[in-house]
């Protein structure tokens, strides 16, 4: 298989390791700067870098192509891709609104292309192995996840302006949001609370509800006080806690001892999630399609969660 980059940085690095850890091989990669299709030459061994990605691929003519530019320019390189026809596996969030991620799906559905995004903690093998010990994804009752994102880093580490800070906290809630929906089966029910301290991006959140098939969700987040992120999921007299998401303990009334839960080692190899998003992806190309659990209408009900959340907040400052 010939995969084509677009964004060479520590998330590209993981997909490449990912990919050819599959035996696929990385023809070529674009960056907008040179000083980044150095960096893929020499430190990721790709053998041809393009400044433009639509060149790259009319000249490579690749077998599929992998989207992980910075979050803001997922949506626009996306659109530029989709009526070329070739397989996508995109990095999220798709959009940086629920209209633009339908309308990449209006122009999916146009020409027909394949479309994944990389939703990695899908697949965290320690997730379905904590399933696993409950008793399965029907067994689960109540999931809880706290999350949190750092305005400041984003500001001082990316130097992004105040209006992309929000639209990145809001981009970063959807890895959160997406992982109580997928679990749960989709949440269909919920309230949300919200507040804001001193200084604008001092936003804390609540939501709670349920999802379709009455799995119980809770969402905490605090922006003005960020904390590492914590995932309990509760199901068969037992509590799996995932602090941090990597790891695993057990807790049972049953049982005098915690269990702990380690992932597959291609988890622990690559970057978690990364091996198994790359097979699924490997087998859609492969596919006839059919259903695409992990496409762009897979993302919908988790990013209109977190933009009802993002549009509550930003009235509740401005009010």
């Amino acid at each position: 298989m010939r995969i084509c980059i677009i964004g060479y940085g520590n998330i590209a690095r993981s997909h490449i390791e990912a990919f050819r850890a599959h035996g696929c091989e990385i023809v070529a990669s674009c960056n907008r700067s040179e000083r980044g299709n150095e960096s893929a030459r020499q430190e990721g061994g790709i053998p041809k870098t393009y400044t433009d990605h639509i060149s790259m691929i009319e000249t490579e003519k690749p077998d599929a192509v992998v989207n992980c530019v910075s979050f803001e320019h997922i949506f626009s390189i996306t659109k530029s891709l989709i009526p070329f026809g070739i397989p996508l596996l995109i990095e999220k969030p798709a959009g940086l609104s629920v209209a633009e991620t339908k309308e990449l799906i209006d122009l999916r559905n146009e020409f027909g292309t394949k479309v994944q995004v990389a939703m990695n903690r899908r697949h965290y093998s320690i997730f379905q192995n904590a399933i696993n010990e409950i008793g399965g994804q029907d067994k689960i009752e109540m999931i809880n996840l706290e999350w949190s994102e750092s305005p400041l880093k984003a500001k001082t580490k990316k130097g992004l302006n105040d209006l992309l800070i929000g639209k990145y906290i809001y981009a970063n809630t959807i890895h959160g949001i997406d992982i109580l929906d997928y679990f749960s089966g989709g949440i269909s029910d919920f309230q949300v609370y919200c507040s804001s301290s001193i200084g604008y991006f001092n936003w804390q959140m609540i939501l709670s509800g349920k999802s379709k098939s009455g799995i119980l969700v809770n969402f905490t987040s605090s922006w003005g006080s960020p904390v590492p992120w914590r995932l309990v999921i509760y199901g068969s007299n037992k509590r799996a806690e995932f602090s941090p998401l990597e790891t695993c303990r057990i807790y049972s009334d049953s049982e005098p001892k915690v269990l702990s839960i380690s992932p597959k080692e291609f988890d622990t190899e690559l970057k978690a999630g990364f091996y198994m998003q790359s097979k699924i992806f490997l087998d859609l190309i492969n596919s006839n399609e059919g259903a695409n659990t992990h496409g762009l209408e897979s993302t919908l009900n988790g990013m209109l969660i977190a933009e009802g959340i993002y549009n509550e907040l930003t009235l509740l400052i401005n009010s």
